[in-house]
């Protein structure tokens, strides 16, 4: 299915999944049943968001009403695909509810899931939400490039760096730690760097560099 997923391939990949969703709920699977669910999460969010915010809906009562027969390991699996998910198709309040329950776990990868809901929370004005997190996870061991994006969030909010540092930082971290796979972090640094240019009135160098990476841009 990841393989018609990667082709594009999303309507015969979604046929897969209704045959494996009414096999495993007849069977009461509940662990492969929310695999199904995961891989239906990842071909909705190239489709429609009413399809996934249903899917959701779907997902919260099953995980409810059967949690006792899931294993932890494979709920959190769960909330980090989801929560990803939504992120992607700018849901940023879902985005934020999962990834919250999801790093509340100590999940192993929730230093790089943590990038996500910093910005989730800033698309949604949840500011204090946001220094809040960023109180308590300064300290992180994970990826450098991810660090490195969280120390934006750390100079900015609980530093209250200036805006010349702040564009100074986009300008000579962002380039070197964001490759082509991660299209929606140079979205919102574009954006950032665009807020930072008129409020510093920067405009020749940082206008400049902005022209000459809007080609990088997800379309």
């Amino acid at each position: 299915m990841m393989i018609l997923y990667n082709q594009s391939k999303l309507s015969e990949m979604l046929d897969y999944c209704q045959d494996l969703e009414e096999e495993y709920s007849s069977k009461n699977n509940y662990i492969r049943l929310l695999d199904i669910y995961s891989l239906k999460g990842f071909a909705f969010s190239n489709t429609e968001k009413e399809k996934f915010e249903k899917l959701v809906s779907q997902i919260n009562h099953t995980v409810e009403a059967h949690n006792s027969n899931i294993p932890e390991i494979k709920i959190s699996q769960l909330l980090k695909n989801i929560g990803l998910q939504a992120f992607r198709i700018d849901m940023y309040n879902i985005a934020i509810n999962y990834l919250e329950q999801y790093i509340a776990m100590d999940s192993p990868y929730a230093n790089i899931v943590g990038i996500d809901l910093c910005i989730s929370y800033q698309k949604t004005n949840k500011i204090n939400q946001l220094k809040s997190f960023i109180q308590s996870k300064e300290v992180y061991k994970g990826d450098s490039q991810y660090e490195n994006l969280l120390n934006y969030f750390i100079l900015k909010y609980k530093y209250q760096t200036d805006n010349d540092e702040l564009s100074y930082f986009i300008v000579n971290k962002v380039p070197i730690i964001i490759d082509n796979t991660m299209g929606k972090y140079k979205q919102f640094f574009y954006e950032e760097l665009s807020m930072l240019v008129e409020q510093t009135k920067r405009y020749k160098d940082l206008k400049t560099y902005l022209d000459s990476t809007s080609d990088m841009l997800p379309i």
